[in-house]
């Protein structure tokens, strides 16, 4: 017969393995169509030293498929070009991303450190991420001309800025916004046709770390979300265990006839199956209270503390020596 201890511990095997695929799921979408062609222009800009273009198509790459590594080469761009002030608005933005890697987080720090060392270096604000609807609109800030929305841009003090929009048919429109070191803004607006004779609603533009938030991202949710739900699985198959299986091979063995050969070797193996069941059952409460307090505590720790400085990364393991929780702290 077969051991119920190795087939439990294949079904806890199986639970966490798709609970974990489940849990970082994003990372295996197929990449949205047109972002290898920047990335591929991007890299070709980049090894012939021509690190606007670089920026340029990084940038674009980033619209189609948000990518935090994506900043990181934004940031490394800059540097190359001796804009050491946008060169830690993009390191600051690749360390807010929950899906930065730690060692790479760890490198970005340092940069920053370094870019700061730069001669006549500035604190600026985060980047501007300015949309219109409809789209195509021609926007200037302080009276120089950016580009169309949608747009993102970077490289502004911190302070006031005034922000034009411009369209053919629809009025022009004006804002002033407020800017703060190393805080990204997102701008939008709805424009009025010049025809409809309306008036445009003034429209607040939504301030704060757009990118950098990880409450307003939803990686740390579903990260929190599949180890919560693995969790509460794994727990609930440890106590089905306990309370339902252990108890049934109990009963019957409690009815087994002692006196015979028969009775005697099936009580042996009932035995065997009970300790087996009570580890596993024992396994299921550790792994699945691990998983559960895991999830929790990051989600806790996404939506309550600011993860631009000090970071605690927690990550399943799953390995020949068992499962758990791996907690490290970077910086």
């Amino acid at each position: 017969m077969e051991s119920s201890m190795l087939n439990q511990f294949r079904i806890i095997t199986f639970a966490i393995v798709v609970g974990v695929c489940c849990g970082f799921s994003t990372q295996l979408f197929a990449q949205s169509e047109g972002f290898q062609d920047y990335l591929d222009a991007a890299k070709t800009a980049y090894d012939k030293e021509d690190y606007e273009e670089a920026i340029r198509n990084l940038l674009l790459a980033n619209s189609v498929e948000n990518n935090a590594r994506l900043l990181f080469n934004i940031a490394k761009s800059y540097q190359k070009l001796e804009y050491c002030d946008k060169a830690i608005v993009y390191f600051m933005a690749f360390r807010r991303e929950p899906t930065a890697g730690a060692e790479l987080r760890a490198q970005a720090l340092a940069e920053i450190k370094k870019s700061r060392s730069c001669q006549n270096v500035k604190p600026l604000a985060g980047r501007f991420f300015i949309k219109s609807d409809p789209i195509g609109a021609r926007v200037s800030i302080d009276g120089g001309y950016v580009g169309v929305t949608p747009l993102e841009v970077a490289g502004y003090k911190s302070g006031s800025h005034n922000i034009t929009f411009t369209l053919d048919g629809y009025n022009q429109s004006s804002r002033t916004v407020e800017t703060l070191p190393g805080n990204d803004l997102l701008i939008t607006e709805k424009l009025v046709s010049s025809s409809s004779g309306g008036v445009q609603d003034d429209v607040e533009p939504e301030q704060g770390d757009v990118e950098g938030e990880e409450s307003a991202s939803v990686v740390p949710m579903i990260i929190a979300g599949g180890l919560t739900a693995v969790g509460v699985g794994v727990l609930s198959y440890g106590i089905y265990t306990d309370v339902v299986t252990i108890v049934d091979l109990k009963d019957e063995r409690s009815k087994l006839d002692l006196n015979t050969a028969d009775g005697v070797e099936k009580s042996g193996t009932l035995t065997e199956d009970i300790d087996g069941a009570i580890t596993t059952s024992l396994v299921s409460y550790i792994i699945g209270g691990t998983l559960l307090a895991g999830g929790v505590g990051y989600f806790a720790y996404s939506q309550f503390f600011d993860t631009d400085e000090n970071t605690v990364v927690i990550s399943p393991v799953v390995n020949q020596e068992g499962y758990g929780l791996s907690f490290s702290s970077t910086f």
